[in-house]
């Protein structure tokens, strides 16, 4: 440079430093602190706002990222380093800030998120993060985001720093898994290596360190949700304290993840504290449900509800028909109607022939109904009975098998009938007495308002 250019330099020079630019700190004004980062540097301004609205500079700050901890700093993501800004411009302006309100600004709104006191949202941060947000927590601020075009006192320093280096101890941040898996058969060296030769994690960590793009792709879309979450430690990338798994690797972790045969729930939490990749839920759930040894042991699914029929407006319109027995050497047909609840009881009924013709002696007295429920036994099922049923206009509808519920009406009528029968005593009362005796005295109940007299209004007339 030249005398003349030295000369031009220094009048700018002098006038950042003089009055006109610079104030003197007052404790009765409001203050503010702006902080910026870039890719090697880092810079914040101390500065009063004044009466008049505008902002007068008491002190500037600009420092190098330290290139000598394994270049940490350096491979910072630049949610990161802008953190890492607004802490080091805390530190560095902390005589001035301990103890007052002040205004913290930054160009990146994504820290908003983050260290935004009054924000009540929680979400999973890495222990870098962490620790940042409580250091800030110790100040009494208000955070404020301020576009980049006029962030330009504070974005110049952050791009020509001072010789002075922005060093920070990492001991804290190594509390990680990553450290302390040198016994597990996955190191944290072989997951850096698969981690650089996968190919969606590389364009991750590219995009963690220079910024993210407005538009992504599906598959870099579940890492941008989870952007703010996401560091880099060792070659690895990190989200809160789980480190995400590269694809070659996946299946052997779920193996560790699944080592006990824990189930779906607990798979999942013990995930959480070690592991993470888009989709691994999914891979977990499907990794139990392929297991033999879980299916094998599993609990049977619950019970699905019996949904319940519904009541016919008029009486014989459906009816339900059930055997019972054998009791005391005999077996009985039941038929019992959906509306009134009247039930008919028929012995020595065990073939399709006799089940026929015991239904269209009770048809010929009560009518036809228009539905005919029964469990799927082989009197019921025969073709005998499907042709019967067919030429009298009757649906024929069969319940589930092994779900006796679902005939609940002819199941109770069942349990009623064998109940009642117990309790007659056989030595007095014939064995057709028995059973007129008690159709008379259950029949004789007004079930739900509908009495035996409002049967034979709704008989039909069918080839019986």
């Amino acid at each position: 440079m030249g005398r003349h250019g030295a000369t031009n330099f220094d009048k700018p020079k002098k006038k950042l430093m003089g009055s006109e630019v610079l104030t003197h700190y007052d404790d009765k004004l409001p203050i503010m602190v702006s902080a910026d980062a870039s890719p090697i540097e880092i810079g914040a301004v101390l500065a009063h706002e004044m009466p008049d609205s505008s902002e007068k500079t008491i002190e500037y700050s600009s420092k190098t990222l330290n290139e000598t901890l394994n270049e940490t700093q350096r491979n910072y993501s630049q949610l990161e380093r802008e953190a890492l800004a607004l802490i080091k411009a805390t530190e560095h302006f902390h005589q001035y800030l301990a103890g007052r309100k002040f205004k913290l600004i930054t160009d990146h709104k994504p820290l908003l998120g983050i260290f935004n006191q009054k924000s009540k949202r929680s979400q999973t941060l890495s222990l870098k993060l962490e620790r940042y947000k409580r250091t800030l927590s110790a100040y009494e601020y208000e955070l404020i985001h301020r576009p980049e075009k006029k962030h330009g006192n504070v974005d110049m320093l952050s791009r020509f720093p001072l010789p002075e280096e922005a060093t920070e101890d990492e001991e804290v941040a190594n509390v990680l898994m990553l450290e302390g898996i040198t016994r597990n058969p996955i190191s944290a060296e072989e997951i850096r290596q698969e981690t650089e030769k996968d190919k969606t994690l590389k364009q991750i960590k590219t995009y963690m360190k220079k910024g993210w793009p407005k538009k992504t792709s599906r598959i870099v879309k579940n890492f941008w949700v989870k952007r703010n979450e996401l560091t880099i430690q060792e070659g690895c990338i990190v989200r809160g304290d789980r480190i995400v798994v590269p694809k070659t690797f996946r299946r052997e972790i779920l193996k560790y993840l699944h080592l006990n045969h824990s189930g779906i729930v607990a798979t999942k939490a013990y995930a959480r504290s070690y592991a993470w990749w888009p989709g691994i839920d999914e891979d977990i759930e499907a990794l139990i449900n392929n297991c033999d040894r879980c299916q094998d042991n599993r609990n049977n699914p619950p019970r699905a509800p019996v949904k319940n029929w519904e009541i016919p407006e008029n009486p014989w319109t459906r009816i339900h028909i059930d055997f019972a027995g054998p009791f005391q050497g005999q077996s009985f047909l039941i038929v019992a109607d959906a509306t009134s609840k009247w039930i008919e009881v028929s012995s020595y009924i065990t073939v399709s022939k006799k089940v026929i013709e015991e239904l269209r002696r009770i048809f010929a007295t009560f009518g036809t109904p228009e539905m005919l429920v029964s469990d799927n036994g082989t009197p019921f099922k025969s073709a005998e009975m499907a042709e019967f049923a067919k030429r009298n206009g009757i649906e024929q509808i069969f319940v589930a098998p092994y779900h006796p519920a679902a005939n609940g009406l002819a199941e109770k009528a069942v349990q009623t009938t064998t109940k009642k029968f117990q309790d007659i005593d056989r030595k007095k009362l014939g064995r057709k007495t028995e059973q007129i005796s008690f159709e008379a005295a259950y029949n004789a109940i007004d079930n739900y308002g509908i009495n035996s007299s409002g049967n034979n209004e709704n008989q039909k007339s069918h080839s019986i």
